[in-house]
């Protein structure tokens, strides 16, 4: 089911399936800024990452002597969320542990998910809860999709990210859908990142470690613009379709995929969150549309 909200300048929706974003609409020109899912290339628009992120190495977590089967980024993305709050800027959803969860993932929570439009802005938080007695371990991340050529007629090497502050920041390299132990010279003091299908080649760009709380998707051929706001997130991945594709996602994660060969438990993760009995977890991150 999707939901809509509106403020003067945007309309946003939000499918219930995933609590995903499915539309970031201009009401000025009724331009579209969020990827729209076209199977042809990728079939997703901005799914939520729970209760990991990236590739699980054999795709198995382990916990406690236990094994639980898990998809790459969890399984939220593909769960109906309950609506539990709409008023005309502001939309939550949530979704609990239930049996067929657990037998998945072996805690249980309570994930709710909040879109609230102020103007240009859209502020997205996730708030995780441990109804439990004992710790919980999660990871949590998000993966907007943006149409990228923006403008019929440009090209996606017309655009580029802007981050905020100049970035020294190598490239985590990636087999396979895990991180290399590897890495590579990427940012040296550079704010910019020119945007090519080649950069994609190998699979995602993952950073850490940066300076910047936030980036800009941009051209000089365009006043529009897509920024994304992550003051705090210590990971960032940027990827679109290796072989070219018409959009780029800009994903701040809590959490990053496993590393080649891993064989730990969840609890020893890189990047894995623990949340205490009765504790929440919240962070957000927002979406500025230069219309």
């Amino acid at each position: 089911m999707i939901q809509t909200i509106r403020s003067d300048t945007l309309e946003v929706s939000v499918d219930t399936f995933g609590a995903e974003l499915a539309s970031i609409r201009s009401l000025a020109d009724g331009m579209e800024y969020l990827w729209q899912g076209d199977p042809a290339y990728w079939g997703r628009r901005a799914p939520i990452l729970f209760p990991v992120v990236g590739k699980l190495s054999d795709g198995i977590v382990r916990f406690d002597g236990r094994e639980y089967v898990l998809p790459q980024h969890g399984f939220a993305r593909d769960e109906e969320f309950e609506p539990v709050e709409a008023t005309v800027d502001t939309l939550s959803f949530r979704l609990h542990d239930r049996p067929e969860l657990l037998k998945r993932y072996p805690f249980r929570f309570e994930l709710t998910v909040r879109y609230q439009l102020t103007d240009g802005w859209i502020t997205v938080t996730y708030e995780v809860h441990n109804p439990q007695n004992t710790p919980v371990w999660f990871s949590i991340g998000a993966h907007p999709g943006f149409a990228c050529p923006m403008i019929s007629g440009h090209a996606f090497e017309d655009y580029m990210l802007e981050f905020d502050e100049p970035e020294k920041c190598p490239r985590h390299l990636i087999d396979n859908g895990l991180i290399r132990q590897e890495t590579e010279p990427f940012l040296n003091n550079q704010r910019l990142i020119h945007l090519d299908q080649q950069l994609f080649d190998n699979d995602a760009i993952v950073l850490k470690g940066m300076r910047s709380g936030g980036v800009t998707l941009k051209s000089p051929k365009t006043e529009k613009s897509v920024r994304v706001e992550f003051p705090g997130w210590p990971y960032l991945g940027i990827w679109s379709k290796p072989g070219g594709a018409p959009f780029l996602c800009i994903e701040p994660w809590y959490g990053i995929a496993d590393s080649a060969g891993f064989r730990g438990e969840l609890n020893e993760r890189e990047g894995i969150l623990r949340l205490e009995p009765d504790g929440v977890f919240r962070c957000d991150h927002r979406i500025l549309i230069g219309v």
